[in-house]
């Protein structure tokens, strides 16, 4: 009887025995080659394991195993990384909805994440990475004003985890945004707002007239129309509209617009009537198609025509909710005086 004894690296001795010397020899061998290539420690690997092993090196192009290995201790997807991105977008949006944030701002962020999750393969909040986001971005198909409103709405997203201490950082932050060209605002003029005004009067019998008419004369934002009521509309005295939980907060949030002449005209056009102060509906969409139309084209028309009116940026900026820089920026002598006399002199009929 012949006998082949080994240590195995776990201090772990091993016997084999064999009945012939010829045999033993040649397991010794084998024991003493296997070692040899891969040290002590492949003693114990099985074949799949070696293989394994050698893969690893072969893949790693002369990194030692053990920094990769370390590497991937630090930053392995444990605990809130590891959180299903489905998971973390609708607490996201929850919280969004919970602190009260415009339901057209929760819809567009929910909208471009969706987005994100349905063309990338990122499915857990440790694959929202710089290269995953950039691979999105330049994925998208559309203008580069639009590209920045994705990436900003991802940003926002990625602070929030970062807040959450799901993620260390945000990736958004080191992807440079594009560059927009900053091309005047486009506007009607008095005969196509006319024209809008005049189809209103006459489509659902005037129904959606002083929608159009607060957008037109009274460069109201989309959101502040849907939410406006007769309570803060006061036509007695000095006509002027108290506006609320427009686009800045805090104390700014809050302004007053005054109603013109012939904002008032079609106010009362419509009250007399008894229709709606505001209503909101797609099929408004056959009064648009009368122009051209953009969207915050009627902001951008009143915006302009009001600043040629008055000629004083820090009170439109007031009026409209934006800063003076912007309204200078932006709309400083883009229609003459003369255009605006005849933009706010469209009356109701």
């Amino acid at each position: 009887m012949w006998q082949v004894v080994f240590t195995e690296p776990n201090g772990k001795r091993r016997r084999r025995h064999f009945s012939k010397k010829e045999a033993a020899e040649k397991y010794h061998k084998a024991i003493l080659t296997q070692a040899k290539i891969a040290g002590t420690s492949g003693l114990v690997m099985d074949a799949e394991a070696r293989a394994e092993y050698f893969a690893a090196k072969r893949a790693l192009e002369g990194v030692p195993l053990m920094t990769a290995v370390r590497h991937y201790l630090k930053h392995r997807p444990i605990g809130a990384a590891a959180t299903p991105l489905p998971e973390a977008l609708d607490q996201f949006i929850s919280e969004k909805k919970r602190l009260g944030r415009a339901e057209r701002t929760v819809t567009a962020l929910r909208n471009t994440l969706e987005q994100f999750l349905a063309e990338t393969e990122a499915r857990r909040c440790c694959d929202f990475t710089r290269e995953a986001v950039t691979k999105y971005l330049d994925s998208l198909d559309v203008e580069p004003g639009t590209i920045k409103n994705h990436r900003r709405r991802l940003s926002a997203f990625g602070s929030w985890m970062v807040r959450r201490q799901i993620i260390p950082d945000n990736p958004v932050r080191h992807i440079e945004p594009p560059t927009v060209d900053l091309r005047p605002p486009r506007v009607l003029t008095p005969a196509q707002a006319s024209l809008v005004m005049a189809k209103a009067a006459d489509y659902v019998d005037g129904t959606f007239a002083t929608t159009f008419a607060l957008a037109l004369f009274a460069g109201l934002r989309r959101g502040e129309i849907e939410r406006l009521s007769w309570d803060a509309v006061h036509l007695d005295g000095e006509p002027v509209i108290r506006v609320s939980l427009g686009k800045l907060r805090g104390r700014r949030s809050v302004r007053v617009v005054p109603i013109c002449d012939a904002l008032l005209s079609w106010l009362k056009w419509g009250r007399a009537r008894g229709h709606p102060l505001v209503k909101m509906s797609s099929n408004s969409a056959k009064i648009r198609k009368v122009v051209t139309w953009q969207t915050d084209i009627t902001r951008h028309s009143w915006i302009s025509y009001r600043l040629a009116f008055v000629k004083d940026e820090a009170q439109v900026a007031r009026e409209a909710g934006n800063s003076p820089d912007m309204i200078y920026r932006h709309y400083f002598q883009l229609v003459s005086e003369k255009e605006a006399a005849k933009y706010f002199a469209i009356f109701a009929p």
